[in-house]
């Protein structure tokens, strides 16, 4: 696997008042307000209404499975699948098409389903 530094821990920030007035949970809020702070941010965030939000705000997005999968593209986890099979096992609610579409797309294991690309970078 590829060497790559680990996240860091960063102190929060106000939430600005129009993130405060969507009424995330404080962990999506965080994020956001996090991202406005920032040039040049991606967050990854899951919940609709976190995502609705961000881009409202024009902030570049991305879900956990598009974040798997630029990792396995970029060797820093070897397969995508074991990883989405596991998420889906935990509780993490994800579709047979998605991850076939992941499958298909990294040529990264068997197909389970159908499925139309939704994991990709987005931005607004």
């Amino acid at each position: 696997m590829k060497q790559t530094s680990l996240p860091s821990v960063v102190d929060d920030v106000a939430v600005p008042r129009q993130v405060a007035e969507w009424k995330l949970d404080s962990g999506e809020a965080q994020v956001i307000a996090q991202a406005l702070a920032q040039e040049e941010a991606i967050v990854v965030l899951d919940d609709l209404a976190a995502r609705r939000c961000a881009r409202a705000l024009g902030l570049r997005m991305m879900g956990t499975v598009g974040l798997i999968a630029i990792l396995t593209r970029r060797g820093v986890i070897p397969r995508a699948t074991p990883v989405l099979h596991m998420l889906r096992e935990k509780g993490f609610r994800i579709s047979t098409d998605l991850i076939d579409e992941v499958v298909r797309a990294l040529g990264d294991g068997t197909l389970c389903g159908r499925g139309v690309p939704r994991w990709s970078l987005s931005r607004t």
